[in-house]
């Protein structure tokens, strides 16, 4: 998105399912006043939409793959409210300075990612092996697109304080 001036910020938080993703983008909304939360999961498609995609080894629909999800909807949403924001002045932060209007993408890290799924209940529950056959293989393949097409990323691992701190300390010096 080329958004003409820096009155909006979009910060895209991903990684795997259950990986606590919307845990930061939570907090990140709650100390940016000035912000928007999008989440990816507000967009999957009904379960009878024929775009999914059924693994019929597992009997199951594969809801880890971005073709299970609405995205030009989501899209046309995000840059929506860019656009809308784009010509907005900011509100003025602590040190008199017009801060940003943050857009945070909540969309799609592994011992933590399969902690928290095996601990989560679904309606209907994953069948076995859904986890080690789709979660975790497109966790991986869309990581490596995303680190192949995709320039200033800031990667961390854990859900951390002092990880929370850097996220916090990157936006505020945009």
């Amino acid at each position: 998105m080329n958004v003409p001036n820096r009155n909006v910020l979009i910060v895209g938080i991903s990684g795997a399912t259950c990986s606590g993703k919307t845990t930061i983008a939570r907090e990140l909304h709650e100390t940016f006043k000035n912000s928007i939360l999008f989440s990816q999961d507000n967009y999957y498609l009904p379960v009878d939409d024929p775009r999914h995609v059924f693994l019929h080894e597992l009997n199951h629909i594969n809801w880890d793959i971005v073709t299970s999800l609405d995205m030009d909807r989501m899209t046309k949403d995000v840059l929506a409210c860019a656009e809308e924001h784009a010509s907005s002045i900011g509100k003025n932060n602590r040190n008199g300075i017009k801060s940003p209007y943050i857009i945070i993408v909540e969309g799609f890290y592994y011992d933590e990612c399969f902690k928290r799924r095996i601990k989560r209940v679904y309606e209907p529950p994953d069948v076995p092996g859904y986890f080690e056959k789709c979660v975790w293989p497109e966790h991986l393949k869309q990581l490596e697109e995303v680190k192949r097409d995709v320039d200033n990323i800031v990667y961390f691992q854990k859900n951390s304080s002092n990880e929370m701190e850097r996220i916090l300390s990157d936006i505020r010096k945009w």
